[in-house]
């Protein structure tokens, strides 16, 4: 029985963290947080992909190299930045390279 009570308070965890973070990703499209501010990033990551799927739009989740920052960034991002409307589509792919050089989604999250 312990586990259901675990279980719901971990979805009422979830499910806050899903409000607050589709409000956020549908304002800012990217979030960048000190690491030390997320609780348990495994449940920060699910919420922010929840978010996505509520606003239509694929999330990608991640924590920097050097374990300090962790973010969420949508996936059309790059497409909708008024930076790189325009431009050609050889411009915008070298700059996603760039971001996912730099937001590599690949890293261990913090703590493995």
């Amino acid at each position: 029985m312990g586990t259901h009570h675990t279980d719901t308070a971990e979805d009422r965890r979830l499910t806050g963290l899903v409000v607050q973070l589709a409000v956020e990703l549908e304002i800012h499209e990217t979030l960048v947080c000190d690491a030390n501010a997320i609780e348990d990033f495994d449940l920060w990551r699910r919420a922010a992909r929840i978010a996505g799927r509520r606003l239509k739009v694929p999330v990608r989740t991640g924590v920097s190299r050097d374990g300090l920052k962790v973010w969420a960034i949508q996936e059309p991002h790059l497409q909708k930045n008024a930076y790189t409307r325009g431009l050609p589509s050889s411009d915008v792919e070298a700059a996603q390279q760039i971001s996912d050089l730099i937001f590599d989604d690949h890293d261990e999250p913090r703590g493995t």
